[in-house]
């Protein structure tokens, strides 16, 4: 239910967004342009929420896992250290103390091994 509240909450900002730039557009040539305008960047900005999700905040999360989420977050980032540190090994170039693969790849290991922990335990939304 929440899911389809959030699509239409994302739908009807666009379609607000649209509507206030056409209106902005269509609008008689006679007013005044500083007015126009600001039509145009008020439904900009409703597009780019919209686009962005910016809307989202104000629903509740509909997440259930968190130390789940927050532990493969934290294994997304030492993906990309151990990535950052094989491409300065290609380059010759040194890496920062304890960035070498070795240890890197071996933090990666003990990250799965607490996401076997974690996998499966809910937690209420925050």
């Amino acid at each position: 239910m929440l899911r389809m509240i959030r699509l239409v909450l994302t739908v009807a900002v666009t379609l607000l967004g649209v509507a206030v730039v056409l209106a902005a557009v269509l609008i008689d040539p006679d007013t005044d342009f500083s007015q126009r305008m600001t039509m145009v960047l008020l439904g900009v900005v409703l597009l780019e929420a919209a686009a962005w999700k910016r809307n989202n905040p104000f629903l509740p999360s509909e997440r259930k896992y968190h130390d789940l989420r927050a532990e493969v977050d934290l294994f997304i980032l030492m993906v990309r250290r151990m990535n950052a540190a094989v491409i300065n090994d290609q380059k010759g170039r040194p890496n920062a103390k304890g960035q070498d693969t070795d240890t890197i790849v071996a933090d990666l290991h003990q990250s799965v091994d607490r996401m076997v922990r974690v996998a499966g335990i809910q937690q209420d939304a925050e």
